[in-house]
């Protein structure tokens, strides 16, 4: 279960500004394929993926407001895959705590 969660989790887009976001965006998926990997390690890896496309997603945005030679497109698909990568990350949060207030609503 958490190999196929893991191998779900959105990689940031490669070649952004500042190229922080390619190298951290395999974590998850090795974390997952290593046979001892634990949730723990595997959650960790995950959420350095997403800080790191986030940190992708600012420094584009400020290259453009910079006036640095940025594309504008590339800009704004930065900020869509940090978004969406949030929004995963939310709904993740989200059906987490959901399935645990399942589990306490059970009697024992």
């Amino acid at each position: 279960m958490i190999d196929r969660l893991a191998s779900l989790w959105p990689k940031p887009l490669s070649g952004t500004v500042g190229g922080g976001a390619s190298a951290a965006g395999g974590a998850a998926d090795r974390a997952a394929q290593d046979t001892g990997a634990s949730f723990q390690t595997v959650f960790r890896e995950a959420l350095r993926s997403l800080e790191a496309g986030e940190r992708a997603a600012d420094q584009s945005t400020a290259a453009f407001a910079l006036g640095l030679p940025i594309a504008p497109h590339q800009v704004m698909l930065s900020v869509e895959a940090a978004r969406l990568n949030l929004e995963l990350a939310v709904q993740i949060r989200n059906k987490a705590v959901e399935a645990y207030q399942e589990l306490m609503r059970m009697p024992l």
